[in-house]
């Protein structure tokens, strides 16, 4: 199984290191929602749950990057996924990321996440309601 979804690029991995705790929480709560968000709508509900998922990441952006600036991506993405409850744990049992590709792009910054898996552990039980901004608990 294969699926891809398009989020807004986080902010920059020393933006994120130097912003209020309150800040960075409420910033990481709304990535959470808006993946979430994306998957209902690329993926049936109940949304299926993994064994592993591999993810590889296209990174859409006019501003350059340190290539460390991926660790805040893999983070909110693996946080999102185990949310959701697609994957138990983002430990690299259950999450094997590639390395980024990275794009010059003059429009809007964003990341686009190929998800790959081979092994759909079982489809969830739990009926899922409209998607709305605060529907997820805390990561």
């Amino acid at each position: 199984m294969k699926f891809s979804v398009k989020v807004n690029l986080p902010p920059s991995l020393n933006v994120w290191a130097n912003q209020h705790w309150a800040t960075r929480s409420r910033e990481k709560n709304q990535f959470c929602n808006d993946v979430y968000g994306l998957l209902c709508e690329e993926l049936e509900c109940p949304l299926p749950q993994f064994e592993k998922l591999k993810v590889r990441y296209l990174i859409r952006s006019k501003r350059r990057m340190d290539e460390v600036n991926r660790i805040i991506i893999n983070k909110l993405i693996g946080d999102s996924l185990v949310r959701a409850q697609i994957i138990p744990d983002d430990t690299p049992d259950h999450f094997e990321d590639e390395f980024p590709k990275w794009e010059f792009y003059d429009g809007r910054p964003e990341v686009i996440v190929t998800f790959e898996s081979r092994e759909v552990k079982r489809k969830m039980n739990i009926k899922r309601k409209e998607v709305k901004k605060n529907d997820l608990e805390k990561c």
